[in-house]
């Protein structure tokens, strides 16, 4: 990156680290009293879930001055406390769609764009117009906030002019997480649906937007209608049921821990593919590859059986939860260190995306929603599940 290249971005760092959070926390405060937030989390009537560092800064309330733009955010969005923005939360309004909604999402778009940027030349064309897209946005929430009072602008062109050190601002955006919003999955509980089953469930797989198969105890795999909560079907295995994954049409079950049965969703098995190892409970098939993990290994395999890759490091020692995303990447938890990590879809390469940094706690369950770009991690013993925007770039794990 060139050196007028390094000064833009260390301009616009400056603006991201120190206007942003404070154009949020003005924000929240004209949704919630400090107070008011305070007492609501010492209630516990908060239903997001949070970081041990954002605990913290709750704890500090009615104190908000250390309020990262993430945390404002996800209080703003999550807590409903306005109006979301007109093209739904997480998305990318357009010029038109000006509402206070829009632009608390647009300062969160632009936070991403800045930290993306730590490797790419910024030139004075997107420059320029990453102010002019700014500025705008400034000015209608002092509309919105101080009418006729240019408050937000005022500290903007404060920050704007003011001294800084390149060096801090570029070595803090180094460090700065791609932001990720993270909500409990059931925010009032109204979504919550009970399924009475015969047997004890282990494992569930997607069919259809209305459809799910459970793996279950007693060698018995109901088909459940979720609109209705009902089981229209059961298929019955011929050995105990773990690991599912529907694919084009075919279930694949882990049976007896010993191999993996393909069969229609009557229960006719045309398949029989054998498993890498004999302690693999989690599956997952895309694009006509088998994918399973043990405790240690993650390992990916054709449709016949022969192993195409293996992955294992010596630091995963309970390898849970099990996931792809649209390109074929594969997601798994590990509970004891606390982690996310991602493989590359070959095998080479992999990264940790989420650590107890972002307030893991022995995480398990986790699945890849394709069409919304949405991670989803449940937790042990938390009873929450998270939900995380993703957007990153693959780099070898060293």
């Amino acid at each position: 990156m060139s050196a007028t290249s390094i000064e833009r971005l260390a301009k616009l760092g400056n603006i991201v680290l120190h206007l942003f959070p404070k154009l949020l926390q003005i924000i929240l405060k004209t949704r919630i009293g400090p107070s008011g937030l305070h007492a609501k989390y010492q209630l516990k009537d908060i239903r997001i879930a949070l970081s041990e560092s954002e605990m913290h800064l709750m704890e500090n309330l009615p104190n908000m001055d250390e309020f990262t733009i993430e945390l404002c955010y996800k209080i703003l969005r999550y807590e409903n406390l306005m109006i979301g923005p007109s093209c739904k939360w997480g998305n990318v309004p357009n010029d038109r769609e000006v509402e206070i909604g829009d632009d608390v999402q647009r300062l969160l778009n632009e936070t991403n764009e800045v930290i993306s940027k730590m490797s790419e030349e910024i030139s004075e064309n997107n420059y320029e117009q990453f102010v002019k897209r700014l500025e705008a946005v400034i000015k209608r929430v002092d509309t919105y906030l101080h009418p006729g009072n240019f408050t937000c602008f005022k500290l903007y062109e404060t920050i704007f002019r003011s001294d800084f050190d390149s060096t801090d601002i570029l070595q803090k955006l180094t460090v700065m997480q791609k932001i990720i919003a993270t909500c409990n999955l059931y925010n009032n509980g109204s979504n919550v649906q009970h399924i009475p089953l015969p047997y004890k469930p282990w494992f569930i797989t997607k069919i259809d937007h209305t459809t799910v198969a459970v793996s279950c105890s007693n060698r018995h795999i109901p088909i459940i209608d979720i609109d209705t909560g009902t089981v229209t079907s059961t298929i019955v295995t011929s050995g105990h049921s773990e690991g599912i994954s529907y694919n084009e049409n075919n279930l694949y079950v882990v049976i007896d821990l010993s191999e993996v049965q393909m069969m229609d969703l009557t229960g006719k098995v045309t398949r029989t593919i054998p498993l890498p190892s004999y302690s693999t409970y989690y599956i997952t098939v895309i694009n006509g590859k088998l994918i399973c993990i043990d405790s240690t290994s993650i390992y990916c395999c054709s449709l016949g059986g022969k192993q195409l890759w293996k992955f294992e490091e010596r630091k995963y020692k309970d390898l849970r939860g099990l996931t792809t995303d649209g390109e074929g990447n594969v997601y798994v938890t590990d509970e004891i260190t606390n982690t996310v990590l991602v493989v590359s879809n070959d095998g080479k390469n992999s990264i940790e995306i989420l650590t107890e940094s972002n307030g893991l706690n022995k995480p398990i369950g986790i699945h890849f929603d394709k069409k919304e770009n949405i991670l989803l991690v449940n937790y042990r013993f938390k009873g929450t599940v998270v939900l995380y925007d993703v957007q990153m770039k693959h780099t070898e794990h060293k």
